[in-house]
């Protein structure tokens, strides 16, 4: 973990636009001046479950995972995080200590803001304060999708949920069918709930029945509608 200079201001306000926008001038310049950024490379760990959780954490550049330990050594990653995204703020406001681990895929830039501050700014700020409620019943509406998924879903099922929430989030590259992130198998795996060669095996069955295409680490999927069929049926 590397500490960078700071941006100059209005590019941290650009990178920062759906909280920024949301304040004053004064209070923009006392979020610049106590924020810090912080660099992390591939697959570092930002934060272990159970550390105290004092910042407002912001994902500039990259992608982070949040996720949890299972029975078995194994990792169920819990939600994805780009650019833009905000976390760690419900920890703060429960008074309670990160809930999850944090770490990147393949390297991210996130930017941290005291929630000290951040609740100070809050109790006037009407508009902040809902922009952060909705994230909250966002995650809760997620986790909620996630649970069901999980429950009555089987592997190839799950598999297809996985694929289709990743088209949805991070949308596609210019072919307009290739997933515009690359990961693992066993971040896939880990996304779906299975072990990393139940993922390969999947994967493999749905290539052999056309319904993606891979190469390595890219994911073109080759007829939605039937991973969408897979995804409410199997």
């Amino acid at each position: 973990m590397i500490r960078k200079p700071k941006y100059p201001k209005e590019k941290l306000k650009e990178l920062l636009s759906p909280l920024a926008s949301l304040l004053s001038d004064e209070d923009w310049n006392r979020v610049y001046d106590e924020c810090y950024i912080l660099e992390y490379g591939k697959g570092e760990l930002i934060h272990r479950k159970g550390e105290v959780s004092r910042n407002l954490m912001c994902v500039i550049e990259g992608n982070v995972k949040l996720f949890s330990e299972i029975p078995g050594d194994k990792l169920f990653i819990i939600k994805l995080l780009k650019p833009f995204h905000f976390y760690g703020f419900q920890s703060n406001l429960l008074n309670r200590n990160y809930m999850t681990h944090a770490a990147t895929f393949t390297g991210a830039t996130l930017c941290a803001i005291p929630m000290d501050l951040i609740v100070e700014i809050m109790e006037g700020n009407f508009d902040l304060s809902m922009m952060l409620l909705k994230r909250v019943a966002a995650d809760l509406g997620y986790s909620d999708q996630r649970i069901v998924m999980l429950m009555q879903k089987q592997m190839r099922g799950r598999l297809a949920d996985t694929l289709l929430t990743l088209a949805d989030y991070y949308g596609y590259e210019p072919d307009g069918k290739t997933l515009a992130i690359y990961l693992q198998r066993s971040d896939l795996a880990d996304l779906s709930y299975m072990t990393e060669a139940n993922a390969i095996r999947t994967l493999s069955a749905f290539a052999s029945e056309n319904l993606v295409k891979v190469d390595k680490r890219r994911i073109t999927l080759l007829d939605v509608d039937k991973l969408t069929h897979v995804s409410h049926y199997e």
